[in-house]
């Protein structure tokens, strides 16, 4: 029994190494290096109309046909397009047996391309495969080439890839790829592919910004209908920078005109990882993302008219001082048209809130929001988004914005913008600031450098690079009621107030012989009307001669009314006099 055994194997061995011996024979002597070159070269360079090099050709059963320094040339036939140290391509054993050579499986080693767009803005692998397909075919058929190319693996290690833009429109790419992909094709018009794809961008080279070392994966899996003119994606997982996205849908008319209809999620991601990502394209001084967040995107229509609506929550975004949590941002896309409608955050002990559009179709991009503030921080805000002003507002601040402008830069957001503002800051105070340090030298006051507000309110409204302002403050010690314009961009200032003391300044201010004439109201307090100009870096006061000349008239004549009615008083004419009096001295009020 054993023996048989031993039998049966020695014949089964036997069979294989012959038939093994057979085909290495046959791949050996009918499949000759030269007979490849001449089978291989003319079909490739007919199909992609470019030079194409080969180096050496080895051939094995096992291993496939091995070609070193395979290169496809430019169109000026003397630079490399695309060129590769090592091709395999990997046939069907049965297929020999029928003197055909059936390729399922293409590896590359080491392949490096570079692209090009020269000054006209053509790309140079344009005129790859520029023949027309008729002429192929007729070219194939004279050959009767006993070669079958029906890729269902592909496998590129180490890729190298370059993009230059003459035109210095696109940004300039360094990097390298792995991909390995599997095709399947259930019938002639059903094909479905699978696999993965890790590409890390050595160099993204920009007209402002040098990007480095930037790494993005996808795993795929997709399906193609020729019947129906479909491509279905399925789970589809892209990383970039540990930044996880998860896509699936439908595209329907790939062909001719698609239409999407597309999901992507973005589960719960560490915020810093996104931080990271943002900061390698943008510059975000002064920003910080922590905690976990979440998106949720859709994305419908024709890539030219994109249709999309989703969601977007982030714990905690820090932005300089001043830290908004549980931010939520409920957003829409439709006709070029971003739309926030809803954006919420807390912010300290208060909240914010906002609602907007962002128009993406205009050079520059144009926006238009309504946004509120309730009780927020003044400092907060101050020392966050006007630095230069820092630590000089403080208090409880509610705020109503409604704003448009256009641009992405500050000088350009500053001269298109128009906005209505009114505000209200409770139980606060304004300090070291240079307005405050000039009016407190110009009145001989040293407590005006510090006003410890009980309420501040007011209205700002911005058009053509000018804010007017109307506002009123209040204090135990101080009054003020500014009001005028003052230049965005240029900082220049045109206000007038009344600077309504108590009575222990009021003391002091009558010290000052040039500002005492124009002090004291009817109820005997410091008052005076005050105009100020220059810049908020170099304010100028000036009394305002013309509301201070009236109120010195109408004083003096009071004075003068007062003695001569009572001097008609002490004659006995009280009665007589009563009504007159009263009107002249309502006139001089």
């Amino acid at each position: 029994m054993i023996k048989r055994h031993k039998k049966l194997i020695v014949i089964v061995t036997a069979s294989i190494l012959a038939v093994v011996l057979a085909l290495t024979v046959f791949i050996k002597t009918f499949f000759t290096p030269e007979r490849i070159k001449t089978l291989l070269l003319p079909v490739a360079e007919r199909a992609l109309d470019r030079e194409i090099a080969i180096g050496k050709v080895d051939i094995s059963l096992f291993k496939g046909i091995e070609i070193s320094d395979f290169a496809i040339k430019e169109a000026d036939r003397k630079t490399d397009f695309v060129r590769c140290k090592n091709l395999v391509l990997k046939y069907e054993l049965l297929s020999l047996l029928r003197r055909k050579i059936a390729i399922n499986e293409l590896s590359l080693l080491s392949p490096e391309v570079n692209i090009v767009r020269n000054k006209e803005g053509i790309f140079n692998f344009k005129s790859i495969g520029a023949k027309k397909a008729q002429e192929e075919k007729e070219a194939d058929k004279e050959e009767g080439l006993p070669l079958s190319l029906v890729i269902s693996k592909a496998i590129i290690k180490g890729a190298r890839f370059s993009f230059a833009d003459d035109k210095n429109a696109m940004p300039d790419i360094k990097g390298s790829a792995d991909i390995d992909i599997k095709m399947r094709s259930l019938d002639a018009q059903k094909l479905s592919s699978d696999g993965e794809v890790n590409i890390k961008f050595d160099e993204i080279k920009t007209q402002s910004k040098n990007i480095k070392n930037i790494f993005a994966g996808l795993k795929y899996s997709v399906a193609i209908d020729n019947n129906s003119n479909t491509l279905n994606i399925g789970k589809t997982e892209l990383k970039v920078q540990n930044v996880p996205l998860t896509i699936k849908g439908v595209i329907r008319n790939f062909k001719d005109s698609p239409d999407l209809n597309i999901s992507l999620l973005m589960q719960k991601t560490k915020a810093s990882d996104m931080q990271r990502l943002i900061s390698s394209f943008i510059d975000v001084k002064g920003l910080g993302l922590s905690g976990n967040m979440t998106a949720d995107l859709k994305i419908e229509g024709a890539p030219k008219n994109l249709r999309s609506n989703g969601e977007l929550r982030l714990d905690s975004l820090k932005y300089n001082s001043i830290a908004a949590n549980n931010l939520y941002i409920k957003f829409a896309l439709k006709d070029k048209r971003l739309e926030a409608k809803s954006a919420t955050a807390s912010v300290g002990k208060g909240r914010f809130s906002s609602q907007g559009v962002i128009d993406i179709s205009k050079p520059g991009y144009a926006y238009a929001f309504n946004s509120k503030i309730e009780s927020l921080r003044a400092e907060e805000i101050m020392n966050s988004f006007f630095p230069k002003a820092k630590d000089t507002v403080f208090g409880t601040l509610n705020a109503n914005f409604k704003f448009n402008a256009a641009g992405t830069s500050a000088d350009a957001i500053k001269r298109s913008l128009n906005a209505d503002i009114d505000f209200n800051v409770k139980d606060g105070k304004i300090t070291n600031h240079k307005m405050l340090d000039a009016l407190a030298i110009f009145v001989g006051i040293d407590e005006l450098r510090t006003i410890n507000l009980r309420q501040a309110n007011g209205m700002v409204k911005i058009k053509d690079g000018i804010a007017r302002l109307d506002s009123i403050f209040t204090s135990d010690d101080v009054s003020m009621d500014p009001s005028g314009n003052a230049g965005v961009i240029s900082q220049s200032i045109d206000l007038a107030f009344e600077l309504k003391l108590s009575q222990r300044l009021t003391d002091k201010i009558l010290k000052k012989p040039s500002i005492a004439a124009y002090v004291k109201d009817e109820q005997g307090r410091g008052s005076i009307p005050l105009k100020v100009s220059g810049t908020f870096a170099k304010p100028s006061y000036s009394v305002d001669i013309a509301k201070a000349g009236k109120r010195a008239i109408k004083k003096k004549a009071g004075e003068l009314l007062e003695k001569m009615f009572n001097k008609d008083k002490q004659e006995g004419g009280e009665k007589k006099q009563k009504p007159v009096e009263d009107l002249l001295k309502g006139i001089f009020r």
